[in-house]
């Protein structure tokens, strides 16, 4: 077990800045995001042995983030768009304007591929789509 530990503390060292990033962009607000973070690191923890095993822990962690994130989209009904008032927060770059104009789909798609650069099979696997919806 404390191999396991150990490798999840590594994990969170070295790959939470970029799922914060993600759950940032997906989210746009700070609290929520943070939130899906949070719940996804306990997640992750929890499952270690098992999304570490065939090196996709990153993987699966930002599956679970978008997860979690839709279903908060889901009971909130927010009109499927992040309100302009309160999506920026301090940061106001062009990028940040732009996602905000978008569906909570189209965002995800933008920021799993153009922002962490995945391929769109890796982005259609996370979604749970075909490469052709990408």
């Amino acid at each position: 077990m404390a191999k396991a530990s150990a490798g999840f503390t590594e994990f969170v060292q070295t790959r939470a800045p970029a799922l914060a990033r993600t759950a940032s962009l997906l989210e746009m607000g700070a609290d929520a995001a943070e939130q899906a973070l949070v719940t996804t690191l306990g997640w992750s923890a929890r499952r270690w042995r098992t999304i570490s095993r065939d090196g996709n822990a990153e993987a699966e962690a930002r599956r679970h983030i978008h997860q979690t994130l839709v279903d908060r989209w889901r009971r909130h009904d927010a009109g499927n768009t992040v309100p302009p008032e309160t999506a920026l927060g301090e940061d106001s770059s062009s990028a940040r304007q732009a996602l905000t104009a978008l569906t909570n789909r189209q965002r995800a798609l933008v920021v799993l591929s153009g922002f962490d650069g995945l391929t769109s099979a890796e982005v259609a696997g996370l979604l749970r789509t075909s490469a052709s919806d990408v």
